[in-house]
């Protein structure tokens, strides 16, 4: 029994063939056409493999590949590809079967952990982000579950994205993490909230996620990145890809130890004392987090399926669909594939029309339910009733709002307007309060007010009015273009506006930090400290924004006129910053001041200690 399955997958798409359980060929199509991650062509319909016309999309040529490697007919055997067994096996379901069937264990426990996956109940469906399975000669049942947005794979990604590794990069995540320590492991662990039953939880407020009503998360276009308060907190996002300086290697640390503690937490949902474990999904491609979980006492040996991102599902699926299959003899899985196979005009391969009830008869010995309705809509659409099967995820589509479709087509437009430079429309489309409120959850109205600001003098009020309201939305990066534009222009009416407005409002914490890049652009020196003295350098994580982003930026005027509030410092890594940075002006007593305010030192930081002690003894 040979039998042929694709991973349905929405990156890293592979086929899988194996015989009699045993794998005998696997392809990444990437390896086929250079791209890498590749997705393949979603196919359609039945028989459309259309060799002889030469029309191959690159999923085909993986089929191809193994068909001939295997020395099998890729016309009869392309028909099982057209069986939705993602919709019959769960995404995590399929990691969980391809760690656990490849392993040489004969029961065990196995972790699944991504960014996730889908899986359907009855006519719902639920986004799988981790899965606890139980696993023997039996088969395979899960214990517990997960679901966006509840994802350390997503997690891990947003910390990627904002170190700006790279699409697919969390491998130099893990990579960058051993060259930071733990001055921010605080902060990111409270990020994620560890439960004793082993499940975990993630803060909202850090994140912006793909929401449910949302158009996106329909296509399973599912997101998760850091947010406007992360980034008050941590600084702007890495924008040089060349060098990486400050603290975005102390952030991969942190964020490796938040998740191997999440991860090694668990284990506490298995009830077991000593147990083989199995892991599958992206997450377990991590070395220090599969390490720390073979030192384990309680687990007496690991197994790791090698392609253990979504490339793996092609096995997973395809063991999955063998164990259905298995109680077929060689000729009813031949007939098996017949009756899957129909050509371009939807006739029948052979002519079979007079083996109903044999038809009948293997389909009742397969214990999938989903499974057994698939195919007995193929026996009535090959007795001529012409009986599609529905897939789960399009009946899902059509329960959502036809305004929501409306909406988001009307997005793309505006998009498209913004491209083209129509800044009139962009701001007629605004006045539409639903587009105007998807802009904003998208990050898309911010985008708008920056450029309409800087490019367009006939609409700068407009502007100004939209950036007034939505000034919390703001990123960092277009809070300083925007400041640039008002100080090369001296735009005083508008630093006038605003001042009034922070008197109204003493606690605006966004306004006061606009206002002091204003006075820093403009190089207002009296004006910054009066705003910096008033209360600003009190409100501590906008206080150690500005330390970092002065040595990110090599521009510290701004922080040394106000030695007292410097004084006040006590965060590790802040003392840290400021011991370079008087280092770096040639102040090394100063230097020497914030480096014995640090308890521990590290390696660099003793060096350091040497160097100043050996300077300032000279002098």
């Amino acid at each position: 029994m040979k039998i042929l399955t694709r991973n349905y997958s929405v990156h890293n798409s592979s086929v899988c063939l194996t015989e009699k359980g045993r794998l005998r060929f696997f392809i990444e199509e990437e390896r086929l056409d250079r791209i890498k991650h590749y997705k393949h062509t979603k196919t359609i319909g039945h028989g459309n493999l259309e060799i002889s016309k030469g029309i191959m999309n690159r999923f085909q040529k993986g089929h191809l590949y193994c068909c001939h490697k295997a020395g099998i007919s890729p016309e009869l055997y392309y028909s099982l590809h057209d069986i939705p067994l993602n919709e019959f096996f769960s995404h995590h379901l399929a990691h969980a079967a391809a760690s656990f069937y490849a392993s040489p264990f004969e029961e065990a426990y196995i972790l699944t952990l991504d960014g996730m996956g889908a899986e359907y109940e009855g006519d719902k469906r639920n986004f799988q982000t981790s899965g606890w399975y139980y696993a023997d000669k039996k088969g395979i049942k899960k214990l517990k579950s997960l679901n966006f947005p509840n994802s350390m794979g997503l997690f891990y990604a947003a910390f990627t994205d904002f170190v700006n590794l790279g699409a697919f990069a969390e491998g130099k995540l893990m990579g960058l993490a051993p060259y930071g320590d733990e001055r921010f492991d605080k902060e990111i662990l409270s990020m994620v909230k560890l439960k004793e039953d082993g499940s975990f939880s993630i803060e909202k407020d850090y994140f912006d996620f793909t929401t449910e009503d949302s158009l996106q998360y329909i296509n399973e276009d599912i997101t998760m990145s850091t947010s406007i308060y992360f980034e008050r907190i941590f600084g702007e996002k890495r924008k040089d890809q060349k060098f990486i300086n400050g603290h975005f290697e102390h952030l991969a640390h942190s964020a490796q130890n938040t998740l191997e503690k999440v991860v090694l937490n668990m284990l506490k949902a298995i009830p077991d004392k000593d147990f083989n474990l199995c892991m599958g999904g992206g997450v377990f491609l991590n070395c220090p987090v599969n390490s720390l979980l073979r030192r384990q006492p309680q687990v007496k040996d690991t197994f790791i399926f090698p392609a253990a991102d979504d490339s793996g599902l092609s096995y997973g699926y395809n063991m999955l669909l063998y164990n259905e299959l298995k109680c077929l003899s060689e000729d009813e899985y031949i007939d098996f594939l017949q009756l899957l196979y129909f050509d371009s005009n939807n006739e029948f391969f052979n002519d079979y029309l007079g083996y109903e009830e044999n038809f009948i008869k293997i389909i009742n010995k397969i214990n999938s339910k989903e499974l057994k309705k698939y195919l007995f809509e193929c026996l009535d659409t090959f007795k001529g009733k012409k009986v599609i099967y529905k897939s789960k995820a399009k009946n899902i589509n059509k329960e959502y709002p036809q305004e929501l479709i409306e909406d988001s087509k009307k997005m793309e437009f505006l998009k498209k307007t913004f491209e083209d430079g129509d800044l009139k429309s962009c701001l007629d489309m605004l006045k539409d309060p639903n587009i105007k409120m998807l802009s904003k959850d998208l990050g898309f109205l911010s985008e708008i007010i920056t450029k309409i600001f800087i490019e367009s003098e006939e609409f700068r009020d407009k502007a100004l009015i939209l950036l007034k309201e939505n000034l919390k939305f703001m990123r960092i990066y277009q809070i300083r273009k925007i400041s640039a534009k008002i100080a090369n222009d001296n735009m005083q009416d508008i630093i006038s506006d605003f001042e009034i407005e922070l008197i109204e409002k003493r606690k605006d914490r966004d306004l006061k930090l606009f206002l002091l890049y204003l006075y820093k652009m403009l190089d207002k020196k009296n004006n910054f400290l009066s705003l910096w003295n008033s209360d600003f350098r009190y409100i501590e994580d906008l206080f150690f924004y500005m330390i970092r982003a002065a040595w990110n930026q090599k521009e510290y005027d701004h922080i040394l006129f106000d030695k007292k509030a410097l004084e006040r410092v006590n965060n590790n890594e802040l003392l840290w910053i400021l011991c370079q940075i008087f280092f770096e002006l040639g102040d090394h007593k100063s230097s020497e001041y914030f480096l014995n305010k640090i308890p521990d030192l590290d390696f660099d930081q003793q060096v350091m200690r040497e160097i100043l002690e050996s300077v300032n003894s000279e002098q």
